[in-house]
């Protein structure tokens, strides 16, 4: 063996969106590294980022094989399977069922398509230069953005939210739906921006559009019948 490739993310390299106005260009790069989480905060993202460091801790220790990390954002994309307990499946599904039809919260995030992502593995692990960490995001968008572009391909087909929902409104709220309040003061409303030049450059990687990757998502779960066709 000579190389591993771990699969971490990009909530190894930040906590929250408002992370990025600490970072030198306010854009986030393999430079950085998730101080803001804990396990009482972002839980989530602290273990993904214990673990990215104690996997380089690891590497570092020997010298008989290296260590590459690939680092995606949320991924999204057609899945292989019928499974519908993944939080991207789930939210697509719910963008369909009128779950979120009074509107969303302006929560911007990176996009990685999963095939984006499946490449930039394989390619990892046999791209000889290759080194350190890979942030894969396509795109940066919002929940809105999202339901824009279904709402454009499958018009008034399904409920797609159409507006943001208020900061303040969804600060109040936010326990019902899962979220804490602390979460909401430091991600909604604030923009986030990803530098991927490495994938790129590193890796060779050229991303699918986030169009695509957004649409055959949303019509994967239609044929498979996890959300009714209208």
């Amino acid at each position: 063996m000579k190389r591993i490739v771990l699969t971490s993310s990009v909530v190894a390299i930040y906590g929250d969106n408002a992370d990025i106005k600490k970072t030198p260009n306010s854009i986030f790069t393999e430079k950085e590294w998730n101080v803001t989480s804990s396990p009482e905060h972002q839980p989530y993202s602290y273990s993904k980022t214990i673990a990215e460091k104690e996997a380089w801790s690891i590497a570092e220790g020997q010298d008989k094989w290296d260590l590459i990390s690939i680092n995606p954002g949320w991924i999204l994309g057609p899945s292989l399977s019928k499974r519908t307990d993944s939080l991207s499946i789930k939210t697509m599904i719910e963008y369909g069922d009128g779950t979120y039809k009074t509107g969303v919260p302006e929560i911007g995030m990176g996009i990685a398509d999963v095939r984006d992502v499946a490449t930039a593995h394989v390619k990892a692990g046999f791209t000889p230069k290759a080194n350190g960490r890979h942030i894969i995001v396509n795109k940066e968008a919002t929940l809105l953005d999202i339901a824009d572009i279904l709402a454009k391909k499958f018009g008034n087909n399904y409920p797609f939210p159409r507006r943001e929902a208020p900061k303040f409104l969804f600060w109040l709220i936010a326990p019902l739906y899962g979220y804490t309040r602390k979460y909401v003061s430091k991600n909604v409303g604030i923009e986030v921006k990803y530098d991927n030049a490495k994938s790129k450059n590193d890796l060779n990687l050229s991303y699918l559009p986030f169009e695509q990757t957004i649409i055959e998502h949303f019509q994967q779960i239609l044929d498979d019948g996890l959300l009714a066709k209208s």
